[in-house]
């Protein structure tokens, strides 16, 4: 008991810890689309891991849709729809499906 509480303080006392984001390549990661890997994108693929390859967008809006290149599928949580990487979880694209 005294172990637990000794390391509950020392965690609330701890420095705040940089967050780290998924993004598409070559984007910086201030960029909203990048998402934070503790937060959105660990949901979208712990919560169920969805992922698909049809695009859950009605057919008007598929043509502004990136296409999905081998070993890509579509993860969806919210609003947004995220273009990954089927093996390594990595998202390449945000696409905000609210705006649409």
């Amino acid at each position: 008991m005294t172990r637990t509480l000794i390391a509950a303080l020392l965690l609330v006392g701890a420095p705040a810890v940089a967050q780290d984001y998924d993004c598409p390549p070559d984007v910086p990661a201030d960029d909203p689309r990048c998402v934070p890997t503790a937060g959105l994108a660990s949901q979208a693929y712990n919560i169920g891991d969805r992922l698909d390859e049809d695009v859950p967008l009605d057919p008007a809006d598929r043509e502004d849709v990136p296409p999905l290149m081998p070993g890509e599928a579509f993860a969806e949580v919210e609003n947004l729809l995220m273009r990954v990487m089927i093996d390594g979880r990595i998202i390449m694209d945000v696409i905000d499906t609210e705006a649409r």
